[in-house]
């Protein structure tokens, strides 16, 4: 999950922008190495803040209350449901019908990543602009990237309860939402660039067939979900 999510054209959009901006503003390839790997770090220290607050609060509240736990899963049950639904219509828009995807981030929201990106990029200190861009951004694109966090941590709370396995599940998912950053860097620093990378997801249609997986990734929360759900109500 924390693989998929971290290839989510939400987030890979903003990195591309990130590495393309540190180039335009002259940025030398050693820069950008340290740049991409202190973002990696701002977005790993901040979804992990965000997601141990939502594991205690969600699981917290799940252990007190049968009546949350009669709304919550079935809300959970319905909301992977539309985003399996929708993702695999995003496929179909931007694969056949050259169309943008209904699940991304507003233009709003667009804008202020660039905004952040922009004001960092220029900094001295390349290393804390860069950690600081991490954290700022992670809050920013949440409303995209915490469609596939948030069931991730209801599947943990109900796997693993409130533990340091728990926490050390979340660790594991933040890393793998951070390989996709650090790849890109790597790849930036030793092309020069990051016209290739675009010009593959162009020829491939690779952000399409993202969407796709996950689709497919959101039919398999559905799935958890509803047994999760049943098994609330005692129908299994």
């Amino acid at each position: 999950a924390g693989l998929i999510d971290g290839i989510n054209p939400c987030a890979f959009v903003v990195l591309i922008f990130l590495v393309s901006y540190l180039y335009y503003v002259g940025r030398g390839r050693n820069e950008i190495l340290v740049s991409g790997l202190f973002f990696a770090i701002g977005i790993f220290a901040a979804y992990l803040l965000m997601g141990t607050g939502l594991l205690g609060a969600v699981g917290y509240i799940e252990s007190i209350s049968r009546i949350f736990q009669f709304i919550f899963y079935p809300a959970m049950a319905i909301f992977t449901g539309v985003l399996a639904i929708l993702s695999i219509v995003d496929f179909y828009r931007m694969r056949y019908k050259n169309k943008k995807a209904i699940l991304e981030l507003s233009a709003g929201l667009k804008r202020k990543t660039h905004e952040i990106i922009r004001k960092n990029a220029r900094a001295k200190t390349i290393w804390i602009a860069s950690l600081v861009t991490g954290i700022l951004v992670s809050f920013v694109e949440f409303m995209c990237t915490g469609q596939v966090y948030l069931p991730t941590i209801v599947y943990i709370i109900n796997s693993a309860g409130l533990s340091g396995r728990a926490l050390g599940f979340l660790m594991i998912y933040n890393l793998g939402f951070t390989v996709p950053i650090i790849g890109i860097t790597l790849i930036a620093y030793f092309s020069s660039s990051t016209k290739r990378i675009q010009e593959f997801m162009t020829s491939t249609q690779a952000a399409a067939k993202i969407k796709l997986l996950m689709g497919a990734l959101f039919v398999v929360f559905f799935v958890i979900m509803l047994n999760i759900t049943l098994k609330t109500f005692n129908l299994i």
